[in-house]
């Protein structure tokens, strides 16, 4: 059976043999895996290869480099987004197959999340303007480390109670937060983050602006 130039030739079963594209290989550190046959009628395995798992995964059509390209553009940029830059590199994957690979990967359990110095806290919307959670960051190293099922101030303060040692906490001005904080961690220093802080700096210069229009007319020469 001929192999194409410029592929991979990892896995066989049985007779079929699967061939894996060298995307993203580095042509000259990679080669070819041993392949041979077993002339002793009696064994079962009649072909076999030599296993690269470091290059590709045991009955894998990618490589372990390829996967791991397409696993940073899923999670970087979404399904859709994250397929057309594959496809502006030369990688063919389709939006759906980026989302499996999200749900896919392993994340850390409740149980390995290291408490945090610097706590964000903030809302999202699992449905817009429908049901609502909170998503907790570490602010320090830049990572989400949890999601809690609503906004309440109990839900707050039963993790803050679990998770112990939060120094700062930088939230909204959610009063619901505010309770929660400071009932689950009364030693922290609360503040407001930047975004709302500027948020709320906009909406007051617009409110203070308003309120100075009727005292501004604008006319062809220019103003009064």
């Amino acid at each position: 059976m001929k192999i194409k130039e410029g592929c991979l030739l990892v896995n066989i079963v049985k007779t079929r043999l699967t061939v894996i594209p060298q995307t993203l290989l580095n042509q000259s550190s990679y080669f070819l895996p041993y392949l041979g046959c077993i002339p002793n009628e009696l064994c079962r395995r009649q072909v076999f290869c030599e296993r690269l798992p470091k290059v590709v995964q045991s009955y894998a059509r990618q490589t372990v480099r390829l996967n791991s390209a397409l696993t940073l553009l899923a999670f970087a940029l979404g399904g859709e987004a994250g397929a057309k830059t594959a496809s502006d590199l030369g990688l063919r994957v389709s939006g759906d197959t980026l989302l499996r690979r999200i749900r896919r990967s392993s994340v850390q359990t409740k149980g390995s999340i290291k408490t945090p110095r610097v706590l964000g806290v903030d809302d999202f919307s699992f449905r817009r303007g429908i049901s609502f959670g909170t998503i907790l960051v570490d602010l320090e190293q830049r990572k989400p480390i949890d999601l809690l099922p609503d906004r309440e101030a109990e839900t707050l303060k039963v993790w803050l109670d679990g998770h112990p040692g939060v120094e700062i906490i930088s939230r909204d001005r959610s009063g619901a937060y505010a309770d929660g904080a400071a009932r689950g961690a009364p030693n922290a220093v609360q503040i407001a983050d930047r975004f709302h802080l500027l948020q709320n700096l906009t909406r007051v210069n617009g409110a203070i602006c308003q309120s100075f229009s009727e005292f501004v007319s604008v006319s062809d020469s220019g103003y009064k």
